[in-house]
């Protein structure tokens, strides 16, 4: 008789060979030089997940741009800059930047990637803040953590 585990191990490696992921999950980097006062975002996103949500319009960095947001404690919203994009293999990384003047805490951090894709999906941000390190996870109920 094959475990019902036996069976999830075979279907997880069918999906692999056929080029698909079983996990829906992205990966921030929030990084905040006090010196300097920017906030750096580095996300990384399974290329195939991303390309699927842009649809016609194709553009994966204005998809990214668009489901990211941070507003200061101030409520305004930063004007976040794009300072790259690459691709190596399945993943993607795209690189976002803002002056936040008035530092991190109380300000507002959303990651909606993929929400609206995933019922599963989980966008994970690790933030630095000077000596300060925190881990944040965005879920579909969840998609804006105050900082």
């Amino acid at each position: 008789m094959v475990t019902v585990v036996a069976r999830a191990a075979a279907l997880g490696a069918m999906l692999l060979v056929r080029g698909a992921h079983p996990m829906h999950t992205t990966l921030t980097e929030l990084r905040y030089d006090v010196q300097t006062t920017v906030a750096e975002l580095s996300i990384r996103v399974f290329a195939d997940d991303v390309a699927a949500a842009t649809g016609a319009d194709g553009s994966a960095a204005r998809y990214v741009a668009s489901r990211v947001g941070v507003v200061g404690r101030d409520g305004k919203p930063a004007a976040l800059e794009p300072c790259g994009e690459r691709r190596s293999g399945d993943l993607a990384w795209y690189c976002l930047r803002t002056r936040m003047p008035g530092g991190l805490s109380g300000a507002r951090l959303t990651n909606a990637l993929l929400l609206e894709r995933f019922s599963d999906q989980v966008n994970i941000v690790q933030v630095t803040n000077g000596a300060r390190r925190t881990t944040l996870l965005f879920l579909k109920n969840a998609a804006e953590r105050t900082l």
